[in-house]
């Protein structure tokens, strides 16, 4: 749909609900202390991830931790490549 060069009005009718949609959730943002409580905790798990990936790979001579749970993270090389040395 987005290739056509003059807009289709199905398009503009799809842009104009997303808009409806995007306004509602805003509202809602602004309305609810726990919506923004949800997202700012949200937020910040998604930083103290990246802290703690960041704190791990100086720990650990460059090595990133790699994986989305406890279980699946392992320790890998940098993304230059070059592996740890001791």
């Amino acid at each position: 749909m987005s290739s056509c060069k003059k807009i289709d009005p199905t398009l503009k009718a799809l842009i104009a609900f997303d808009e409806v949609i995007m306004t509602d959730y805003l509202l809602d943002y602004i309305d609810s202390k726990e919506i923004r409580e949800v997202v700012q905790g949200s937020l910040n798990r998604g930083e103290s991830y990246h802290q703690l990936s960041s704190t791990i790979a100086k720990v650990s001579g460059g090595r990133m931790l790699n994986g989305k749970t406890v279980v699946n993270s392992t320790l890998m090389p940098n993304p230059s490549g070059s592996l740890p040395t001791r």
